[in-house]
This record gives structure tokens, C-alpha cells and sequence, in this order.
């Protein structure tokens, strides 16, 4: 007993100073269709994770809710685990996210709604305890107002619980800008209107309308603004994918269920569009700085992605979250394959291939610097080594490139320490609430404000006086000074970086990949002395190509030529030296059309519909239990309703939805062929008289 509670204390001490809160590595799943990832996840999370029990029981538990029988004791601990407190117990607080993010209360939803109201896995008892906690979420006034990784969760509980489990008259509280002096909190305004209905502060309403309106304007305003947790893997998105992961399975509400499927497609888009060389390109909103230089996040690309096992092992963080591989959303064909093509375990792209992301997140904004850029702007350019981008926005301009064991980051700034190695951790934060333990605080981190981009290249105008590396020795295949030019060279990937001998002078950097850019590593450095120059007079630079970058310079598309803001998220993507770019991506008016091949998807935010032959992903697997009447029991009730439907096709019939309601469907085609006929029977036959859960 000494020695467990020794490793238990071991591993907290080592936690607070490593931020990470197991101590053996974990190994994910790979598997080529979400089912595949799935199944290999049901039946092997006990295999996987059990040497961190209990501190990873919570992520075994939807494979025990999936295959209960055996494991009732399991589940019910870890029950009492997510509706107990997060504090004074090492355990129990390893079982909450570590960053007190409070997940638990999601996952206690998708317990409630899924084990027990859906299906009745679990106990009364149990299920009695989660309904507690989730009703201690729906009366909160927390619901009103909070930061976005707290809002979503707990606005789309309590919009559940109103609508699925008691709704209950509710008095419009006090508008307030500010709460605990965080000006990062969204809450509600004096007077809202919405979807015909107006509210206005001490009057009464029913809870499930009032949540379900905020929730519809808290969902436009992350569709069309974003939030300051914008493209930040490591930590705080998560939140919001899972939330609305669980109003897409729960909800009753047509158009609800229809935002919620397209919120998440483009949640997940818009960030995974811009990744390659192990990492996320260019600004990111909130994010710790330890995780700034780490590729492993929270981010789900190990369950929505087909990702080779090194992949996945890079990208998942030991403690990742798993209850998405037991939702009913799958991703879309179409946006998975444009992920996939890049950086899928069978990735089509050579290393001749690049995107250009071009986009705005209006809520992070272009910072708060002396010249900002006209608008709060996103521009990447991604490679399958390497991606450079993020001018205008978040954590500010960056250069990732791709390593076997990782990504090796570069970055220029003003600031006199290396800040991203924690050197001086306080030297590119803002002060005020706003910076959190440790957090950036939006373009502080390599911000520079006069940066401009064109594809491989960037000219930073002035406060450019730094260049860092992360990590910050790097082993680099070849380096040297020539002719006033840092050159570097990891594998393919080549650098030329010229930083001012003043802090106010400019700065430049030209990347290429040898072999497709030049021809060799040495034919690129010959071409940047000779070809390229930073005049720090005209305050510009010009390429090795021959391409001129000013003060203020935008890469703006060819076919906006009226120079207007970026739109929301607009994506190009070609071969370099072949003149085949193409628009992959085109934003009008709030209506976003995705286009490859022979798929497209075109997604209407003004009404919040869909149309195309790329908009679906894999399909779901329809239940098949013999517990036909949901009584828990397979008797000769279930016997009747299956000889109801004799000779039946599945096509039409194999959805039969006794008193249960339409959430229950049933799979009365057991045998798999696609019609009810004997062999059902005989399947039904061999759990004659056993309990839900013994024969699925």
C-alpha cells in the first residue's frame, strides 16, 4: 500500500511540473473508418488504459457502457467519480480534466442520456445522482454567463434537461458585462430577441425556450465571430466540440439537431484545414505556453481521422477524452478527406503539394498593437513538412516544421527572452485578468505588428529584433552564416532567416522544400544572397523569387480584387510548379461551399441547411438488441413485436419504435440481410430470456 500511495504522490509532484497527469504513456487507436476506431476502442480500452486506473477510468467507462455486463460495479464508481467534487481527493481530481475545465458534466449528460433515458444500462440510483447534477447545472445563473469552454457545456445541459427531462419557469436575470473581473465572460445582454421572441430583464419565461434562443445566438456568434478559444488544440476547443457533439445525439428539435451537426462540421473544419508537420498552423486564441511547442493535444484527430499509429501517438495527449467515439456525428466524407489527403495514414499529397488558408476571426481581433492590421485576419500556408502563417491574429506568426519525433517550431518577435521555452515566461504576456495562469494573451506570443506574408515568405517591418526556436537547442542537418543570412536545414525543409542588427529594423524569411522549391539545399542558398534582399531604407523585402513584400502588404486572392476584409474561411490549394491552384473552399454571405473532386458540400449559415453528395460521413450503425420494447428484458413481448413485422424489408420496417418514443429506434433485421424473416427469429431465439446488454 506504501509503495502505490508513493507513486500516486509521485506522479502528482511530477504533474505540477510537467502538466501531465498520467505517468505512463498511453497508446490510441488507429483503424481506417471511424467504426474501425471505434471497435478497436471497445474492445481493447481495458487493455490500454488500466494501468492508470483509477485515474483513467474515465476513459474506459464507454466501452463498459457499451458492454456492460461484468462491469456494473465499474461504471457505478466511476458515476460517483464525475458527480463528486474535484477537490480533496487526488483521485477523484485526477478524474476531473486537471485544468478544472469541468468535462465531467458532459460526460454525466451523455451517461444520463444515453445509458439510461436511451437505453437502460445503468441503475436508477445512479442515473438519479447524474440527474441531480445536471439540474444543479440548469438552475445556475452560470449558465448565462461564462468563458466559452464553460458557456457551451453548460448551456447545452441545461437546454437538454428543460427539454428532455423537466422544463421549469425561469425569471430573466440582471444583465452584467464583466464577472469576477473577466472581460473574456460572454453573458446575457438587458433586452435579447430571438427566433420571434423577446426577453427582457425580472420577466418569466420557460426555461427550455430561453435556453434554446441563447443557445441559437451563442451558436451564430461562434459561427461568425469565433471566440478567443478559437484554434487552440491544446486545451480549451475541446469544450466546445464535445458540447455540441452532445446536443447533435440528444436533441429533439429538428433545426437544433441541424445547427449542431454544422456547427461541428465546420468547428472541426476550420481548424484541421490548416494542419500538417504535426501541428496546427499559424495563430491560435487562448493556450498555455508549455503547449504552444508540443504536438500532443485534446483536439479528437485520433477518432474523427484515419492517422497512422506514430500520428496518432504525436497528436494525443495520454489523457484525451473518449467519448466521442461512442456519438452518433460523423464527420463528413468530403472535409475528411481534404484532412486526410495531407496527413492521413495513406496521405495522396507529395511534398510538391500546399493550401493557403485565408480567414478572419473577428472575436480574436488583430491585437492591440500600434499599427494592427486593417483587419483581424488569418493567412496560412501549408505543406505536408512544413507550415508558416498566422499574421494578424492570436498567438502570431510561426514556422512549423515537420520532424520524426515531432515539430520543431521558429518564431521571430520583440521580445528578450524566449518566452515559449519558459525561460521568462512573463516576457510576451499581457498583464491583466485576461492572462490567466500562464495563458497567452493573443498575439502577445510572436507578435509582430507590421508582419506581411506571400505563401513561403515573410517581411516583418520593424520590433523584429529576435529570432527563437523551439525547442531551443535544434539539431539542425546543416546551419551557417552567409552573407548576412541565417541558413538552415532540416531534411527537406530549408531556411533563410535575416535579422536587423537594430531591434527597430526589419526582418525576413524564405522557406523551401529541396526538391521541389530548388533543386538542392545549396542552389537555394545561392539564390537567396544573390536574388534576395531586406532594404531596410524602403522598408521592404524582396524574395529570392523576385516577389517585393511591403509595410502593410496582404496577400489578397486573385478573385477578390476590390481588396475587401477576408471572409470567414476561405481555402486554395495546387501544386507548386504546375499552375493547378484551385479554390477549394469559397465563403458568400455567410454561405460556405466546399468543393473537391467529384464531392461538394454546400452549407447555408442564414438558415442553417445543407445540400450535396460530400455533406455525410460514415453511417452509423443502427443497435441491434432483441430488447425490442425497452423493458430490459428479452421475453415474448419482443417475440411479438418482431412477428408483427414477419417478411418485412428492412427498408421500410426494420425501425420499429414501441412506447419508447422515436429516440429508441430498434434494428428488427438482427440476422443483417436486410429482411425480417426466421432467421431474426432464430437469433432472438438464443437470448430468449436475457437481460439488455447480454447479446448485442
Amino acid at each position: 500500500m506504501a509503495g502505490i500511495v508513493k507513486k500516486i504522490f509521485l506522479c502528482f509532484f511530477l504533474l505540477l511540473f510537467v502538466f501531465s497527469p498520467f505517468c505512463q504513456s498511453q497508446a490510441f487507436f488507429t483503424g481506417a473508418t471511424f467504426e474501425d476506431r471505434k471497435n478497436s476502442y471497445l474492445k481493447n480500452a481495458d487493455t490500454k488504459f488500466s494501468a492508470n486506473y483509477p485515474a483513467s477510468m474515465i476513459q474506459s467507462v464507454w466501452a463498459w457502457l457499451e458492454n456492460p455486463v461484468g462491469r456494473e460495479k465499474q461504471i457505478s464508481e466511476e458515476i460517483n467519480y464525475l458527480i463528486g467534487p474535484c477537490t480533496g481527493n487526488l483521485l477523484r481530481w485526477k478524474n476531473c480534466w486537471w485544468s478544472g475545465d469541468e468535462p465531467d458534466i458532459i460526460f454525466a449528460a451523455r451517461i444520463y442520456f444515453q445509458y439510461y433515458k436511451n437505453k437502460k444500462v445503468i441503475s436508477d440510483v445512479d442515473a438519479a445522482k447524474l440527474k441531480d447534477k445536471l439540474a444543479t447545472i440548469a438552475y445556475s445563473q452560470s449558465v448565462f454567463c461564462a468563458v466559452s469552454n464553460y458557456l457551451f457545456r453548460r448551456l447545452v445541459i441545461a437546454y437538454l434537461y428543460a427539454t428532455l427531462v423537466q422544463d421549469f419557469d425561469i425569471v430573466y436575470p440582471k444583465a452584467t458585462d464583466l464577472v469576477d473581473g473577466q472581460p473574456l465572460y460572454s453573458c446575457l445582454p438587458a433586452e435579447l430577441t430571438y427566433n420571434g421572441h423577446t426577453y427582457r430583464v425580472g420577466q418569466t419565461y420557460r426555461a427550455s425556450q430561453l435556453f434554446g434562443d441563447y443557445l441559437g445566438v451563442q451558436i451564430d456568434r461562434l459561427l461568425l465571430q469565433g471566440d478567443q478559444e478559437d484554434l487552440s488544440s491544446n486545451g480549451y476547443y475541446y469544450a466546445q466540440i464535445s458540447s455540441f457533439a452532445l446536443l447533435y445525439d440528444f436533441s429533439v428539435d429538428s433545426l437544433m439537431k441541424r445547427k449542431a451537426k454544422m456547427i461541428l462540421d465546420w468547428l472541426i473544419f476550420q481548424h484541421a484545414v490548416n494542419f500538417s508537420a504535426y501541428h496546427d498552423a499559424g495563430g491560435h486564441g487562448r493556450i498555455y505556453q508549455w503547449d504552444e511547442g508540443e504536438p500532443a493535444n485534446f483536439f479528437p484527430w485520433f477518432i474523427f481521422y484515419n492517422l497512422d499509429q506514430k500520428s496518432v501517438n504525436l497528436l494525443t495527449r495520454d489523457n484525451a477524452f473518449t467519448e466521442l467515439y461512442v456519438t452518433t456525428y460523423r464527420h463528413p466524407k468530403l472535409l475528411t478527406d481534404i484532412f486526410e489527403s495531407l496527413n492521413g495514414a495513406n496521405a495522396s499529397e507529395g511534398d510538391d503539394y500546399y493550401r493557403i488558408v485565408r480567414g478572419r476571426v473577428p472575436a480574436i481581433g488583430p491585437g492591440e498593437t500600434p499599427d494592427p492590421p486593417p483587419f483581424p485576419y488569418r493567412y496560412d500556408y501549408v505543406t505536408p513538412l512544413y507550415n508558416l502563417g498566422g499574421s494578424g491574429i492570436g498567438t502570431g506568426w510561426e514556422l512549423n516544421i515537420k520532424t520524426n519525433g515531432g515539430v520543431v517550431k521558429l518564431y521571430i518577435n520583440n521580445c528578450e527572452e524566449n518566452s515559449i521555452s519558459g525561460k521568462k515566461q512573463s516576457a510576451c504576456l499581457a498583464p491583466g485578468p485576461q492572462m490567466g495562469y500562464g495563458i497567452f494573451n493573443l498575439i502577445k506570443m510572436g507578435g509582430i505588428s507590421a508582419v506581411s506574408q506571400y505563401r513561403n515568405s515573410l517581411f516583418m517591418a520593424r520590433d523584429a529584433a529576435f529570432i527563437w526556436t523551439y525547442p531551443l537547442s535544434v539539431n539542425w542537418d546543416e546551419k551557417s552564416y552567409e552573407n548576412g543570412w541565417n541558413f538552415y536545414r532540416l531534411g527537406k525543409v530549408a531556411i533563410a532567416v535575416m535579422v536587423p542588427k537594430l531591434s527597430w529594423w526589419p526582418a525576413a524569411v524564405e522557406v523551401a522544400i529541396v526538391g521541389v522549391d530548388y533543386p538542392t539545399y545549396s542552389e537555394f542558398k545561392t539564390a537567396v544572397k544573390t536574388q534576395a534582399k531586406l532594404d531596410v531604407s524602403k522598408n521592404e523585402f524582396i524574395n529570392s523569387k523576385g516577389f517585393k513584400l511591403t509595410k502593410g502588404f496582404i496577400d489578397y486572392p486573385s478573385d477578390n480584387p476590390e481588396k475587401k476584409p477576408f471572409d470567414r474561411l476561405e481555402v486554395w490549394e495546387g501544386h507548386s510548379g504546375k499552375g493547378d491552384e484551385v479554390k477549394i473552399v469559397d465563403w458568400d454571405n455567410n454561405v460556405m461551399t466546399v468543393r473537391k473532386g467529384d464531392l461538394f458540400c454546400i452549407y447555408n449559415f442564414n438558415n442553417w441547411t445543407y445540400n450535396g453528395n460530400g455533406c455525410e460521413g460514415e453511417s452509423v450503425a443502427v443497435e441491434k438488441t432483441p430488447d425490442f420494447n425497452c423493458d430490459s428484458t428479452v421475453d415474448v413481448s419482443d417475440f411479438g413485436i418482431l412477428l408483427s413485422f414477419w417478411g418485412r424489408t428492412a427498408d421500410l420496417d426494420k425501425f420499429y419504435s414501441p412506447h419508447c418514443g422515436l429516440d429508441h429506434k430498434k434494428n428488427l433485421d438482427l440476422f443483417s440481410d436486410g429482411r425480417i424473416d426466421s432467421k431474426d427469429v432464430a437469433q432472438l431465439f438464443s437470448c430468449w430470456g436475457t437481460a439488455v446488454g447480454a447479446c448485442q
